[in-house]
């Protein structure tokens, strides 16, 4: 018995470790995780392990909602505990720090939902070590096998997403440094890193001789490196044991959970690991025609080896993204999805991108709030370094009627993934919702002035000057967008931008535009319904939203918090629309 007691101990240690790691304070009180005391007031007060890892977790996000079923699943790690011992705990915080529930200064309850450290938060350890895993170059003397490096640079930032210590810069902004002749530390400083993996990929007698590096972003210093000979099956195992290496030399503690994933033996077909990272390699590029190839890629890694759960999370990604992008029809879309994470989630049910993948599914095209909710919450509980879920949070925030939420929620996105115009048009686009013009208006023309090319981000721009009143600027922008064809969004938002310019007859002649592509190919109803709006054509917007709801538009589940449709509020055909989704205009 004395052993397993200690045994236990050492694991509820290892949880209290995982988030704040060293003494902090909340108030008027000092914190140590270490022997798991509180002193302030003149006294010293001893928690118990689980109390003290509930206190952090709270600290970890002071002044944020904590779901109750998020503290059960992190602290208690999937053990089956019921909500009156997380009750339990927090009265023994309380009681410790004097704090009342009725008028509390330091816990509130959300009834229902769970709680809010509400005191100030003063961290006294170490801040989390950022990590960024830069392009790995190829020494093969083959570059017909660039895609591997790339593949295997993302399946190690896959694999370190998952140590909840680190902060990991997403793979989009770190592959931005390709062939970069910048320095380390002015590439750490880009992208807000305090460490940088580099490496390289070259060829061996029986497979691949892999080399990394891991170098501190303030100093260009040497931390760690170590090269490996592997088999090409094998080097999807090799990605664990660097992971191990990097956080260990980190100083980063890896959860109990987390040991048991870098755990597992992972061994991969080498045609399906071969298609999986051009597949990769290709949705990388996101326009549509490429991620039309990846999934094909996919699909060949799947029948390779249907037991690869990376392959199946990368199909479904790319279906997602298409619908999104308004290339494909979201019904269709959302049966494929569905059908692909009912084999995926057997496979790695602990997997951020699965769930990530399963709660947009319930989001974009099943209207499930209240589950996709529950899904995203337990996506973060796994791990709050992927981007792709605080955005997919911050659309829920916003479409649910909590913007400022969504600010937060994107803000999050955007520190993971610096360098995507696209996380950092969605942040804008959620300032300017809440007042925050300037910010907004600041945001956007950062993002045209790095990305001349990215035209949502201009049009967008456009459209926020426009809502202003500021036509001048409007209609200067639009003249500088590039001349290529415009999504169905942007091209929508332009006829918006034109009616509040009041350049009508410009707008309708775009607006004919945007529905005639409806002859060639797939083109969201809803953004016809919000030009139309725009242009004061109340009954042909309703009539298109009518025919978005059918069609399982992704778009449309913004309606009531879309100002462009304000106009169609007072009509009971649009309350009937609103209903059909699952929303009401208050949220």
């Amino acid at each position: 018995m004395l052993r397993f007691g200690n045994i236990a101990t050492r694991i509820e240690i290892m949880m209290v470790k995982r988030s704040i790691g060293g003494p902090f304070r909340v108030g008027r009180w000092s914190v140590d995780p270490n022997t798991g005391t509180l002193s302030g007031e003149g006294s010293t007060r001893r928690l118990q392990p689980r109390t003290m890892a509930v206190l952090q977790r709270l600290s970890d996000s002071a002044g944020e909602l904590v779901s109750k079923r998020q503290l059960l699943d992190e602290v208690w790690e999937g053990a089956f505990v019921g909500e009156d011992v997380l009750s339990r705990c927090i009265a023994d915080i309380r009681r410790a720090m004097n704090d009342d529930a009725r008028q509390p200064t330091v816990i509130e309850t959300v009834p229902r939902r769970g709680y809010r450290l509400i005191a100030p938060v003063e961290i006294q350890a170490p801040p989390l070590q950022t990590i960024a895993v830069l392009p790995l170059v190829n020494m093969t003397g083959d570059p017909s096998e660039d895609y591997l490096c790339d593949g295997l640079a993302e399946l190690l930032t896959a694999e370190l997403v998952q140590i909840t210590t680190l902060r990991v810069i997403s793979r989009t902004s770190a592959s931005r440094f390709r062939d970069s002749s910048l320095g380390m530390t002015e590439i750490a400083r880009q992208l807000g890193a305090d460490a940088l993996v580099e490496g390289s990929i070259g060829r061996s007698v029986d497979g691949f001789r892999v080399t990394v590096q891991l170098i501190e972003g303030a100093t260009d210093s040497h931390m760690w490196a170590r090269s490996w000979e592997r088999a090409l099956e094998d080097l999807l195992a090799l990605q664990s044991e660097i992971t191990r290496s990097i956080a260990i030399e980190l100083n980063a503690v890896i959860a109990p959970k987390e040991e048991r994933r870098l755990q597992r033996s992972r061994q991969v077909n080498p045609e399906a690991f071969r298609a999986y990272l051009r597949g990769r390699n290709l949705w990388s590029l996101r326009d549509p025609q490429s991620i039309r190839q990846a999934r094909s890629l996919f699909e060949d890694a799947i029948e390779a080896d249907p037991k690869f759960p990376p392959a199946w999370v990368g199909k479904a990604d790319s279906h997602i993204l298409l619908a999104l992008y308004g290339e494909e029809e979201p019904e269709k879309v959302a049966d494929a999805v569905s059908l692909i994470l009912s084999s995926a989630v057997p496979l790695d049910p602990e997997s951020i991108e699965v769930n990530t993948s399963l709660a947009g599914m319930r989001l974009y095209f099943q209207w499930d709030f209240q589950t996709a909710e529950i899904e995203l919450e337990r996506a973060l509980a796994i791990s709050s370094n992927y981007p792709i879920t605080h955005l997919a949070h911050a659309d829920l925030l916003t479409v649910t009627g909590r913007p400022r939420d969504a600010v937060a929620a994107m803000r999050k996105a955007v520190r993971l993934d610096p360098l995507d115009p696209g996380m950092q048009m969605n942040l804008a686009e959620r300032l300017f919702s809440v007042g925050r013009h300037q910010d907004a208006i600041d945001a956007y023309l950062e993002i045209i002035s790095r990305y001349p090319g990215f035209s949502p981000g201009r049009v967008r721009l456009a459209l926020c000057y426009a809502t202003l009143g500021e036509s001048d600027q409007a209609l200067a922008i639009l003249g500088e967008l590039p001349n290529r064809p415009l999504s169905a969004h942007s091209l929508a938002n332009r006829v918006i931008t034109l009616a509040m310019v009041e350049r009508q007859s410009e707008a309708e002649l775009l607006l004919a535009d945007l529905e005639a592509m409806t002859n060639d190919r797939y083109v969201p109803a809803y953004q016809i319904a919000r030009a139309r709006a725009s242009l004061g054509s109340v009954n042909g917007a309703l009539e298109a939203l009518e025919r978005a709801v059918k069609a399982r538009d992704c778009f449309v589940i913004f309606s009531a918090v879309d100002p462009i449709l304000a106009p169609l509020g007072d009509r009971p055909e649009f309350q009937d629309i609103l209903q059909q989704i699952g929303l009401s205009l208050e949220g």
